[in-house]
């Protein structure tokens, strides 16, 4: 929990940390960190197959996508934890990003993005504890 307290209070939202940092530090949710991946060998973000998706709809309103398995989810299965922060790669292959896609085309590096996720959000699965 202090990493991610840590994440939230330098990069998080005054939302976000009235959301989930204040009841993190008052010991009241958990939290986990999602990272590894079931089919990835190492632990170099560069490899990771999770992806964010960004679709940009016709009224200009910007909606992403998550999808994909992690692995090693140390905490996930408390009834505690209310919050995942997860590492996960950008997706610009949705048509509505043409102008994101020639732009990352040919960097290597800088696709990676933690994103927070509520465990209580739909699509969310914890399968079995480790």
């Amino acid at each position: 929990d202090t990493g991610n307290m840590e994440v939230l209070l330098k990069h998080g939202t005054r939302e976000q940390q009235s959301q989930y940092l204040l009841p993190l530090l008052q010991g009241k949710i958990r939290s986990t960190f999602l990272m590894t991946e079931p089919d990835v060998a190492s632990s170099d973000a560069r490899n990771l197959e999770t992806k964010l998706t960004k679709i940009i709809e016709g009224n200009g309103r910007i909606r992403y996508t998550l999808n994909g398995k992690k692995w090693w989810s140390t905490g996930a299965m408390d009834p505690r934890c209310k919050v995942a922060l997860v590492v996960c790669k950008m997706d610009y292959s949705h048509p509505s990003c043409a102008a994101e896609q020639l732009l990352n085309a040919k960097q290597q590096r800088g696709h990676q993005t933690i994103v927070i996720v509520p465990m209580s959000h739909p699509g969310i699965q914890c399968v079995r504890a480790l």
